[in-house]
This record gives structure tokens, C-alpha cells and sequence, in this order.
């Protein structure tokens, strides 16, 4: 580190630090390395499927451990092993108890019997007042079937002059976007696409555009208190994935297609996305073929993690998709005019 102000000597030679410094760039890495070798200390496994996870298991239950920086998030299979852990950390670092969690990043998460849902109703009502939406009128559907947003007709497409863009100036139509797209990650599903749609513009922000934007958050006033919800009755705590792909053939003006899938477990949606495919296909059956690699890559990686948290699934797991095609296809791959022009990848289905 360079000589700070006020402590110069006048030789220019730089300090050798001891410890890490807050803010430095290698920071976050030392404070990782740290905390990692503490948990493995404490007898704590850390996931090949996802590195801020760990795992403890004990001859009295199990204890998940979810990091996030410098916050933990424990899941134990008894009260007595959580409480355990909190005292064995508390050994190592200057830990502050907050008890049952009650918002983590802007979710809201609510524990009552064999119910979790999660929320960011709290999140919405936030963007809402900041950009002037709290009294929009609601609307039931998240666009409007009527508006092209890549119709030929000049008057919807035209851009903002600099006089007329105001509300654009003063939120910017990409910050609007990244607000969307932090709910459509995280609780939102059913805003993906119409997300996924727009921030395909944020370079053009177009009169339509905009409309639509503002479209999608009237939208999210009238169900901004709809949640995602697992559990419940027992035989859905112990339901299987269940992984549903499906695709729009050339439904773009670029004339690519949109891979999307949802997958559901306890009752509720634990994965989703909604993705403009990379390449023309050639046919629906191309199209959906190429949709169903794109969930089976996620479907490997939730087996993988429940293979390391040691539950249960069943040997093999069936994604649904609507194309008897590429249904075909999948069960056998034959080399003939119709199939040979599709990219190696995309066979790893």
C-alpha cells in the first residue's frame, strides 16, 4: 500500500500490510478465505454446487448454512443444533443474533406451521413512490396484446427529444429495467419475460417503450403482495422437481426464439428464466429442442445440489415440453437433413 497522507516519509517505498483493509480490492477474497477456513474448522462442508452454501452434519441432525458476504442465514433440523452453531461462531467472530429471518436482500420471507413464502411486496411499494407509480392505475395483465414493440409504425417507435424524455432524464429508463429485473429474479416469475423483452432496449428507449415499462409496474401494483409459497400439506414436502420448457418459434423481429422453463418443488417455483435463444432456428421442433438442453443444464445442477444436502430424488427426472418433434428428437438423435445443421451443444439433451 502507498504511503497514506500526512505519513510520508520522502523515500516512496510502500507498506507491506499485515492484515487486509477495508475496501482494498483483495478484500472480499482474504475475508473468504477466512471464514472458510473457520467453517471448515467448525466441521462445516462447503458445496460444489454452490460455494456460499455449507453443510454440518452431527449424530443429532444437520445444520445449512447460507452466506451472503458477512450474513449467515442457518437452517437446523432442531432448534438446539441452530443455537449451537450460533455460540461456536460467536468463538470466532462478533456475531449479532436477529432471530427468525424476516427480510434477507429485500425479500420478505414469513415462517408460520409448514409454510414459507417469500415476498418483496416491501421492495415494489419502494419503487413505486420513488418513481411517481404508488397512484397508477392497476391493470390485470403485464402488456398490452395489442402493442407491437417492434411494429413498423413510426408513431410508436419514435424516440424522446431531449424536451420530451423527461421522466427518462430523471429515472433512466436502465435503472427502471435493473428494478424489474431485481424482482423478476428473485420472486417475480411471472414478470421475466416482459422484462427479459425490454431490457433488449435499454439503448433506444422508445416512446412504446416506455409505455410498456410503465404498463409492467401498474401491473405490479394490483399483485404486489403475491409471494411465493412451499410447503404445506406433507405429501408436497416430499414432491419431486417438476420442470416445465417451452419456446416461441421466430416470435422476434430478429427472428430468433425465447427458451423459457419453470421448475417447482414443494408446491412452488424454485428456478425459472425466460432467454432469447443465440442462434435462428429453423423449425418449432429446433426451437423447443433447444429450450428443453436449456432446463436439463439446470435440472443437473438442482440434482447436484440436493445430492449434496443428502435429499432424496428420485433416479431420473422428466422435463415436460409440448413438442412431439423435438420430443422425438431427444429420444433419438438420428443424423438426417432435418436435425444435422443443429449445433453439437445443443445434443447434450
Amino acid at each position: 500500500m502507498c504511503q497514506p497522507p500526512g505519513y510520508e516519509d520522502g523515500t516512496h517505498q510502500v507498506c507491506l500490510l499485515v492484515h487486509s483493509l477495508y475496501g482494498l480490492k483483495q478484500a472480499g477474497n482474504v475475508w473468504n478465505h477466512k471464514l472458510n477456513r473457520v467453517l471448515q474448522e467448525l466441521g462445516f462442508m462447503q458445496l460444489k454446487t454452490d460455494y456460499c452454501c455449507y453443510i454440518r452434519r452431527t449424530d443429532t441432525g444437520f445444520t445449512i448454512l447460507l452466506v451472503w458476504i458477512d450474513n449467515f442465514l442457518s437452517a437446523s433440523s432442531t432448534d438446539e443444533e441452530n443455537d449451537t452453531v450460533e455460540r461456536e461462531l460467536k468463538t470466532k467472530f462478533d456475531v449479532k443474533s436477529l432471530g427468525q429471518p424476516l427480510m434477507l436482500l429485500g425479500i420478505n420471507i414469513h415462517q408460520e406451521d409448514h409454510l414459507i413464502t417469500l415476498s418483496q411486496h416491501h421492495y415494489i411499494e419502494k419503487i413505486l413512490i420513488k418513481f411517481g407509480m404508488d397512484n397508477a392505475k392497476t391493470v390485470t395483465t403485464l402488456m398490452d396484446p395489442n402493442v407491437k414493440l417492434d411494429s413498423p409504425d413510426e408513431d410508436q417507435n419514435k424516440f424522446y427529444t431531449q424536451e420530451e424524455n423527461v421522466d427518462i432524464i430523471l429515472f433512466g429508463f436502465a435503472a427502471l429495467i435493473g428494478c424489474l429485473m431485481y424482482l423478476a429474479l428473485r420472486t417475480c416469475p411471472d414478470i421475466a419475460y416482459a422484462v427479459t423483452k425490454l431490457a433488449q432496449h435499454t439503448s433506444d428507449p422508445k416512446s412504446i417503450y416506455w409505455t410498456t415499462l410503465k404498463h409492467i409496474f401498474q401491473y405490479l401494483k394490483g399483485t404486489q403482495h403475491y409471494s411465493l409459497t412451499y410447503g404445506g400439506e406433507d405429501h408436497l414436502l416430499n414432491e419431486n422437481l417438476n420442470i416445465y420448457c417451452d419456446a416461441d418459434w421466430a416470435n422476434d423481429i430478429d427472428r430468433k426464439s425465447t427458451s423459457s422453463y419453470i421448475i417447482t418443488m414443494a408446491g412452488g417455483a424454485i428456478a425459472w428464466s425466460s432467454k432469447k435463444q443465440s442462434t435462428v432456428t429453423l423449425s418449432t421442433a429446433e426451437a423447443e429442442y433447444i429450450a428443453a438442453t436449456h432446463a436439463a443444464k439446470q435440472v443437473l445442477w438442482h440434482r447436484s445440489l440436493f445430492k449434496e444436502l443428502n435429499l432424496p430424488l428420485p433416479t431420473t427426472s422428466t422435463i415436460f415440453t409440448d413438442n412431439q418433434a423435438a420430443i422425438s428428437i431427444t429420444h433419438h438423435p438420428e443424423f438426417h437433413a432435418r436435425t444435422k445443421h443443429i449445433d453439437i451443444s445443443h445434443h447434450f439433451l
